[in-house]
């Protein structure tokens, strides 16, 4: 991207931020009772002391690690099954009600479930597996059966060697639609694993930490700790975006490359 449209963009970005900034300290202004809705300025003072506290860092920590487990279990999983049911109508067929039963559920009655079976410190992880894990899945099969047949028959003709075709064609034309499942399943999986932790309450969570503030009527608190939750999640989905981005491009076959394979 050229520097100039980066900037614009940049800016762009910034202006929408304090555009909504500036409405959140309107409506705080005008209710006037910090209970119910603090001002902005009062909720970054408030997670600036939070974050010179060792406990934040740990707890965020842990959350974190928790649910880019999740995640990750989920891109691996949801890679593999769309592979196989791609290759074999039988397993489509088979997977197809698991992944409409899943998608089906409500979040809490999964929550609730697991933490009877297994227990509380594991909840998160589990449930951001189960809501990123369908979004994958059903993605990246789409992306399989998408690759046009012409470039499949292409590549038998030219004897092209599997692994050529793999980088060259199957992933190209599977990570556009590989990218967009992710910034989605970070989104989903994210706000799940945290209410998960809400409700389970394990220790040290970032959860955990929004539900005490709640229940001690401390509204800074709570808005600190739901601001931390976004800029996380757009850290992630920031720094996956930016890596995809990178091997998209890594995974473009160059001219040379075009003729090599031929």
């Amino acid at each position: 991207m050229k520097p100039k449209r980066l900037l614009t963009r940049l800016l762009l970005s910034l202006s929408a931020l304090l555009f909504w900034v500036a409405v959140w300290w309107l409506i705080a202004v005008h209710v006037g009772i910090p209970l119910l809705l603090p001002t902005p300025l009062s909720v970054a003072k408030r997670l600036i002391a939070l974050i010179a506290t060792a406990k934040f860092w740990e707890t965020t920590a842990l959350s974190l690690a928790r649910i880019l487990l999740g995640l990750l279990l989920s891109v691996l999983l949801g890679i593999v099954l769309a592979i196989l049911t791609a290759k074999l109508t039988a397993a489509r067929i088979l997977l197809r009600p698991l992944m409409t039963a899943i998608r089906a559920t409500p979040v809490a009655a999964f929550i609730i479930l697991i933490w009877l079976w297994i227990g509380k410190d594991e909840v998160p992880t589990i449930i951001t597996v189960l809501i990123a894990l369908p979004v994958i899945y059903k993605n990246v099969e789409t992306g399989i059966l998408g690759i046009p047949e012409s470039l499949l028959e292409m590549a038998k003709t030219f004897r092209i060697p599997r692994w050529k075709r793999i980088l060259k064609l199957d992933i190209p034309a599977v990570l556009p639609s590989f990218h967009a499942a992710l910034q989605t399943a970070i989104g989903l999986g994210w706000k799940a694993g945290v209410a998960a932790e809400i409700i389970v309450r394990p220790t040290l969570a970032i959860g955990r930490a929004i539900s005490d503030a709640n229940y001690n009527l401390e509204t800074e608190d709570l808005f600190a700790w739901t601001l931390t939750v976004v800029l996380l999640s757009l850290l992630i989905e920031t720094v996956a975006s930016l890596l995809l981005s990178r091997l998209f491009r890594a995974a473009l076959p160059t001219e040379s490359g075009k003729e090599d394979a031929v």
